[in-house]
C-alpha cells in the first residue's frame, strides 16, 4: 500500500510538472526554433543536402585508381585448357609442356585501373560541387522561409488577440450603455428607439467577436503544427508580445539591393544551378576529346591439381568515332540547358531587388501606418469619453457615442494590425537580405509579458 500510494505522488508530481511546462509561454523565438527542429520542408532540405554531398564526394573519387576483384568457378562438359597457352616447344614423343585440362576451372583477377586523362573529370566535380552548394543555398531559403512564416502566422495571433481585446473593451462599453438605457427607459426618461439601438450595436459587435474569436483558433492552430504540436492547439495565452529592439534602421535601398543581389538564398541557388548546368555542358564537350588509361592485374588460373598466375600491364586510349549524333546533341542539349539557368539566375536577382522593393515599402508604410493610428487611437478614446459624459449628463446624442465606440473599436484593432505588420516587414526584408536566422531574430525583437 506504501508502495502505491509513492507511485501515485510521484504520478502526480511528473503530471503536474508536465502541466505547467504545457502553460509555459513560447516567445516568437521559441517557436521559430521549434519549427526548425523538425518542419518537414527542413527535413527534407537538409536530407536533399546530404545527397547533394554523397554526390560530390562520388565524384572526386574519379581521382583515384579504381581497384576490382573478379573471381569465379566454371564447370565444363568436356575437359578445358586450365591456363593459356603461351607457347609450344617439341619434346620427346610430343610436347615438352603439354597443357593441363580439367573440366572445372577456377579464375580470379585483382585488377588496378586509372584513366590517365579525362578531359571531363574536373567539370563533373565542378558541377557536383556547384550542386552542393546549391543544395546548402536551398536548405537556407528552406529554414528563412519557414522563419519568416512562423513569425507572421505568431504575429497574426498577436493581431487577432489584440483585435478580440479591443471587441472585448467595446461589448463591456456598449454592455454599459444598454444598462443605462434600460434604467433610463425604466424611469420614462429615454425613448424606446434607443434601446433598439443599443441592443443593434451590442448585438452587431458579439458577431464581430465571434468572426475575430474563429479567425484567432484558426491560426492558433496553424502555429501550433508549425511548432510541432499536433495533438494540441496553442492558447493564445501563451503568446508572448513582440516589439522591435531599439536603434533597428533598414538601411538604404540600394545597400538592401545589393545585399540581396549577393546574400538571398534563392540568388544564390540559382547561380549555382547556373554554374552546375555551365559545367555539365563542358562535361558535354569532354566526349570529342580521347581519353587514356592505365591498368595493371594479376590473373590466376587453377583446376583441381593445379594454380597459377601471372601479371598484365596496359596502356589504353578510348575514342567514339561514331555516335550516330548522340554526342553533338548531348552538347546542344547542355548548351541550352546551361542558358536557361543563365536566364533564371538573371531573373532570381531581379526578384529579390523587386521583393526588397516591395518589402522596404511595406516598412515604410507600416511604420507610418502605425504613428498615425497611435494618434488617431489617443483621440477618439477621448472622443469616446466625451461621448459618454455628454450621455451621462442627458446632454449627448446616442448615435454619436456608439460611432465613437465602433470607430476607436476599429482603430485599435488597425493599430495593432499596423504594429505587428511593420515587424512583419521587418522579417522579410531581412529573409530577403539573407540576414535571417534564429540569432538575428532574438537580437532584433524583444518580447513583452
Amino acid at each position: 500500500m506504501t508502495q502505491f500510494r509513492n507511485l501515485v505522488v510521484v504520478t502526480g508530481a511528473l503530471l503536474g510538472a508536465r502541466t505547467m511546462a504545457a502553460q509555459e509561454p513560447i516567445t516568437v523565438t521559441d517557436a521559430v526554433r521549434r519549427s526548425l527542429a523538425e518542419y518537414p520542408s527542413i527535413v527534407a532540405a537538409h536530407d536533399e543536402l546530404a545527397a547533394a554531398s554523397a554526390g560530390l564526394r562520388e565524384a572526386k573519387a574519379s581521382w583515384w585508381p579504381r581497384l576490382e576483384l573478379n573471381a569465379k568457378t566454371t564447370l565444363f562438359e568436356e575437359p578445358m585448357v586450365v591456363a593459356p597457352i603461351h607457347s609450344l616447344a617439341a619434346g620427346p614423343g610430343g610436347l615438352a609442356n603439354p597443357p593441363l585440362f580439367d573440366r572445372t576451372l577456377y579464375g580470379g583477377t585483382v585488377a588496378l585501373g586509372y584513366r590517365l586523362i579525362d578531359w571531363g573529370r574536373a567539370p563533373r566535380i565542378k558541377a557536383a560541387q556547384a550542386g552542393r552548394a546549391g543544395a546548402a543555398a536551398q536548405a537556407t531559403g528552406s529554414e528563412m522561409r519557414l522563419m519568416a512564416r512562423v513569425v507572421r502566422t505568431y504575429l497574426r495571433s498577436l493581431t487577432l488577440r489584440s483585435t478580440l481585446a479591443a471587441h472585448d473593451r467595446q461589448l463591456t462599453a456598449l454592455a454599459s450603455e444598454h444598462d443605462r438605457v434600460e434604467r433610463q427607459l425604466a424611469q420614462g426618461t429615454a425613448p424606446e428607439v434607443e434601446q433598439f439601438r443599443a441592443d443593434a450595436a451590442l448585438k452587431s459587435a458579439e458577431a464581430d467577436r465571434v468572426t475575430t474569436a474563429a479567425d484567432l483558433s484558426a491560426t492558433l492552430r496553424d502555429l501550433s503544427r508549425l511548432v510541432g504540436l499536433t495533438g494540441d492547439v496553442l492558447p493564445a495565452s501563451r503568446l508572448r508580445d513582440v516589439v522591435l529592439a531599439a536603434g533597428f534602421e533598414a538601411g538604404g535601398r540600394d545597400s538592401l539591393v545589393a545585399r540581396a543581389a549577393h546574400r538571398n538564398p534563392d540568388v544564390l541557388a540559382a547561380r549555382e544551378a547556373a554554374a552546375s548546368a555551365e559545367a555539365t555542358r563542358r562535361v558535354a564537350k569532354a566526349e570529342w576529346l580521347p581519353n587514356l588509361n592505365v591498368s595493371a592485374g594479376l590473373t590466376g588460373y587453377g583446376g583441381a591439381d593445379s594454380f597459377t598466375t601471372e601479371w598484365q600491364v596496359g596502356v589504353g586510349v578510348s575514342y567514339p568515332l561514331f555516335t550516330g549524333g548522340a554526342r553533338g546533341n548531348r552538347v546542344g542539349q547542355a548548351a541550352a540547358a546551361s542558358d536557361a539557368a543563365a536566364a533564371r539566375a538573371r531573373e532570381a536577382e531581379l526578384g529579390a531587388a523587386d521583393a526588397a522593393d516591395r518589402a522596404l515599402a511595406a516598412l515604410e508604410a507600416s511604420a507610418g501606418r502605425t504613428e498615425a493610428l497611435a494618434a488617431a487611437v489617443k483621440h477618439l478614446a477621448e472622443v469616446v469619453r466625451v461621448e459618454r459624459l455628454s450621455l451621462d449628463v442627458g446632454s449627448g446624442v446616442q448615435t454619436d457615442y456608439l460611432r465613437a465606440e465602433a470607430d476607436l473599436m476599429r482603430a485599435r484593432a488597425a493599430l495593432a494590425q499596423a504594429r505587428y505588420a511593420h515587424i512583419a516587414a521587418v522579417v522579410d526584408l531581412a529573409a530577403i537580405t539573407g540576414d535571417l536566422t534564429p540569432e538575428w531574430l532574438a537580437g532584433m525583437v524583444e518580447t513583452t509579458p
